[in-house]
């Protein structure tokens, strides 16, 4: 996936496999090679009438498509629209994948359909699409549009795909995947407070439970026994280690988070535990 605004992250809210056998087949990584190199995990559709084929796909493009997703498609006769709702007022990034796997279709111009991407009632853009054209008159070949800009999603909260049946074409639409982004409103680049980060980091080493908890501990999101200030560095405002199975003396690090004004560690255990301690910093 190609970085469509910079320093912000992306979260997943949809990634889809139209044409899957059935409702449970999810797919991800399988060491054989024709699932996601990845290990995306893409959600079923079983919407009819779905077309498949067992020939290899290619799918050395720059996402790198898993080939079970690219081997079956949903096919329209007709025109069709695949809408999403959305939280509002934020951007997304989108990208569509396709491949032409019908035998049928043998010759440019029997698969041709137009393609309108709508953020609400806006057109974001618009293309016409021949799958056997665009790869010199072959078939099997992963093709993919995706947004150069952010879309950005207003009040009405939902984003559609448009997939019109041109005039004189023979076969309808096809749509083998798409995946959909949520951009993060803010720049990720520098992370939270390094020295911040080191703290923590040292702190968990006093505690064997808490050595899961790896990656920035604000960004994205907060780990969830933490709150962070909105700083464009974030500063550890709140911690709350109840029940996390905690032994042994309270670091004195704690000491060293500037912008802490609490921290409560709870514990139920008859063992040496510290049992509820607050600490309130003005």
């Amino acid at each position: 996936m190609r970085n469509a605004a910079r320093n912000r992250a992306l979260m997943s809210r949809h990634r889809i496999n139209y044409g899957a056998a059935s409702n449970d087949e999810y797919i991800r990584y399988q060491s054989y090679g024709l699932g996601d190199p990845y290990d995306r995990i893409w959600e079923p559709n079983i919407t009819q009438p779905i077309i498949t084929t067992t020939v290899d796909i290619r799918t050395d493009d720059f996402d790198h498509p898993p080939a079970r997703v690219m081997q079956t498609a949903y096919q329209s006769s007709d025109s069709f629209r695949i809408s999403f709702s959305l939280p509002s007022g934020t951007s997304y990034h989108f990208t569509l994948y396709f491949s032409e796997i019908s035998t049928n279709v043998t010759m440019d111009g029997e698969r041709v359909f137009g393609l309108q991407i709508l953020n609400g009632s806006q057109i974001f853009g618009s293309m016409t699409v021949d799958l056997f054209e665009l790869y010199n008159n072959t078939r099997n070949k992963a093709y993919i549009i995706y947004a150069v800009s952010p879309m950005y999603i207003d009040t009405a909260g939902v984003a559609s795909f448009v997939f019109m049946k041109q005039n004189g074409s023979r076969f309808g639409p096809i749509i083998s995947g798409i995946e959909l982004f949520q951009f993060f409103d803010n720049d990720m680049s520098l992370g939270t407070d390094d020295n911040e980060v080191e703290t923590l980091k040292h702190i968990t080493t006093f505690f064997p439970s808490l050595d899961i908890w790896t990656g920035d501990p604000c960004l994205p999101y907060a780990y969830n026994w933490l709150t962070c200030t909105n700083d464009s560095r974030p500063y550890i405002s709140t911690i709350y280690m109840n029940n996390q199975g905690l032994t042994g003396k309270i670091p004195e690090e704690f000491k060293s988070f500037k912008a802490l004004t609490q921290l409560s560690l709870a514990e139920t255990s008859s063992m040496d535990i510290f049992q509820t301690y607050h600490l309130f910093c003005t």
